[in-house]
């Protein structure tokens, strides 16, 4: 909420009128955590979908002629890419999301042209490896 730290407003949960249907692809193609490779059946729950460019960063509603939010289908395809998202157990994503967030707010990350050019291939591979390194070792700080 708006105490936390990491607090970036309140664009709430609508991922797309599509997420359901991206989630599940990227479920399908990311079987086990990308981070420390636990499954579904281990977790017992669903994997996490995760968005390297966070979704609060596209304009995933506009708003139309008569005044009314309606879906921003352009913006939805860019944010909901299968090259965006990429799946973690609940455990790994909370520290994805944590980690991610510190970068942003360190690099002053704050527009989608920003986030586009700084969440790079070797930024995602950065992520992950931090969070691994707090997993195998506890007392390590991301």
């Amino acid at each position: 909420g708006e105490n936390n730290t990491l607090w970036r407003g309140g664009g709430g949960d609508y991922r797309g009128i599509g997420w359901g249907k991206v989630k599940r692809l990227a479920r399908n193609r990311d079987i086990v955590c990308q981070c420390c490779l636990k499954t579904k059946k281990i977790e017992k729950r669903n994997l996490a979908v995760h968005h390297w460019i966070p979704a609060r960063f596209f304009d995933l509603l506009k708003e139309n002629e008569i005044g009314s939010l309606v879906p921003h289908i352009e913006e939805e395809n860019r944010c909901n890419n299968l090259e965006n998202l990429i799946c973690f157990c609940m455990s790994c994503h909370v520290k994805i999301e944590k980690t991610v967030d510190k970068l942003l707010i360190k690099n002053k990350i704050s527009s989608l042209d920003d986030a586009s050019n700084f969440i790079t291939s070797d930024f995602k591979q950065y992520v992950i490896q931090q969070v691994k390194s707090s997993l195998f070792f506890p007392n390590y700080q991301i």
